[in-house]
């Protein structure tokens, strides 16, 4: 989460990376997550970096994405729907929960517009959960854009 190399040309962790790199790894099946709490070079190398003033803005990002695990934890050990989305060009993992399908959804490292199929949904409202906004499913579909290699969404679908 610090300064990973002790030269100092190299970059530092950004807090985009850290929310990306837990939400792939959980995209990914991991299980749990460790935080790699030293920075060898940088503006504040330390052993401590998520305790350390230098690095708030990790140590923000940490607990933010930590609140939001916590909050979809049921949703995330649930089990994966392999069959009722669609989408290329992102990094996806699909869990149906009660009345909805929650689509967590990565950037394969490309930018852009990603159209999203998901089968039998009704036209109805996409909440992107933790963005404080939404999108219309409309004949099966809804898009999104990913402007970074960074971006992460985590959509709630109404199923019917």
């Amino acid at each position: 989460v610090g300064h990973p190399f002790s030269e100092d040309h190299f970059p530092s962790i950004k807090p985009t990376q850290i929310r990306a790199a837990v939400w792939h790894s959980i995209i990914g099946g991991a299980q749990g997550i460790v935080y790699f709490n030293h920075s060898f070079g940088g503006p504040c190398p330390t052993q401590h970096a998520l305790r350390e003033p230098c690095y708030a803005d990790q140590r923000a990002a940490v607990s933010s994405v930590n609140r939001q695990i916590a909050q979809l934890a049921t949703v995330i050990n649930g089990p994966t729907d392999t069959a009722s989305v669609k989408v290329s060009e992102v990094r996806a993992l699909v869990k149906r929960r009660d009345d909805a399908w929650y689509i967590f959804a990565g950037s394969d490292g490309t930018t852009g517009a990603r159209t999203f199929t998901v089968a039998g949904a009704p036209d109805t409202t996409v909440e992107v959960l933790g963005e404080d906004r939404s999108l219309t499913l409309t004949g099966g579909r809804f898009q999104d854009t990913f402007p970074s290699e960074n971006t992460i969404h985590i959509y709630r679908v109404p199923a019917v």
